[in-house]
């Protein structure tokens, strides 16, 4: 193993992947689609708007970078993400009107 492959292991063992290579790309592709699902430090449902707007900050970092299915496979969870929250505020809002009502 050459030095640069031991300065990029992690504190795991695995290799940093290289810069703009498929696997990077896999791994913010990984990452984006965790940080929808509220994973690294984004539990909070009011970061909705900010986990989103990260995410598709990350898609376009993909597209503009080539790697055009990873950045289609991310927009099929954002749409996702997008409609469960629509879901979430429309049976909230029905809730909050039965609770008025009665």
């Amino acid at each position: 193993m050459n030095n640069k492959s031991v300065e990029n292991q992690k504190s795991f063992g695995r290799e940093e992947p290289e810069l703009f290579s498929i696997l990077w790309a896999n791994d913010q592709l990984k990452f984006a689609i965790g940080v929808l699902h509220g994973e690294h430090g984004w539990k909070r449902k009011k970061n909705f708007k900010y986990r989103l707007a990260l995410a598709r900050d990350i898609k376009e970092h993909l597209l503009g970078n080539g790697f055009k299915w990873q950045a289609k496979i991310l927009q099929n969870w954002i749409h996702k993400c997008m409609r469960d929250l629509a879901r979430e505020a429309r049976s909230s809002s029905l809730e909050e009107r039965e609770e008025d009502s009665s």
